[in-house]
């Protein structure tokens, strides 16, 4: 799976979600809107819109681990920051 996170035409952040590897023919790619909720310190909280499985919203959270790396929680899972 690769997470990517985009500015919107409008100005607004997106989140894509995109299986990768033998699974890209699974499911077409889904994009949501990335809605802020909360910031504290190295951690800043949004919501996406329309998840991937039908929820109204699911967490997500950009965050720095102890050892440094920038990464972003996506429901359950913690995808290390790239470029």
């Amino acid at each position: 799976m690769t997470i990517t996170i985009l500015q919107a035409d409008d100005g607004g952040t997106r989140i894509r979600y995109e299986f990768v590897d033998d699974m890209k023919d699974l499911s077409p790619a889904v994009e949501s809107d990335l809605v802020p909720v909360s910031q504290s310190g190295d951690r800043t909280v949004c919501a996406a819109s329309g998840g991937p499985y039908g929820e109204d919203h699911i967490p997500v959270v950009f965050t720095t681990l102890s050892n440094g790396t920038a990464c972003v929680y996506v429901s359950m899972r913690a995808t290390p920051k790239t470029a």
